[in-house]
């Protein structure tokens, strides 16, 4: 129930820097596009998604998903300090 942002670099099988919105269905349960920015590959520059927070707001309020399913216990290892194989790089600092 947030929204997504993702950049790429252009090229062939690159590119394609896009955004979407959580907002997936209207106030009657209508699907919605929700789709704010969908680059092609070759394009190169800074795009812009408008994201609603107002309507992403709303949205979360009246949606069933809400926090149903929130494991907050399964997160717990991405805040932990410690680097361990496979994601240890020479040179790395050491937390």
């Amino acid at each position: 129930m947030c929204g997504v942002a993702m950049a790429n670099p252009e090229g062939i099988n690159a590119g394609c820097s896009c955004a979407y919105s959580p907002v997936c269905w209207d106030e009657n349960g209508e699907c919605t596009d929700n789709t704010l920015l969908l680059a092609d590959e070759k394009t190169e520059g800074l795009f812009y998604a408008d994201f609603d927070m107002d309507s992403i707001r709303s949205y979360r309020e009246r949606e069933m998903m809400g926090n149903t399913f929130r494991k907050v216990r399964a997160y717990s290892g991405l805040l932990e300090d410690k680097i361990e194989y496979p994601f240890i790089r020479k040179g790395s600092p050491r937390i």
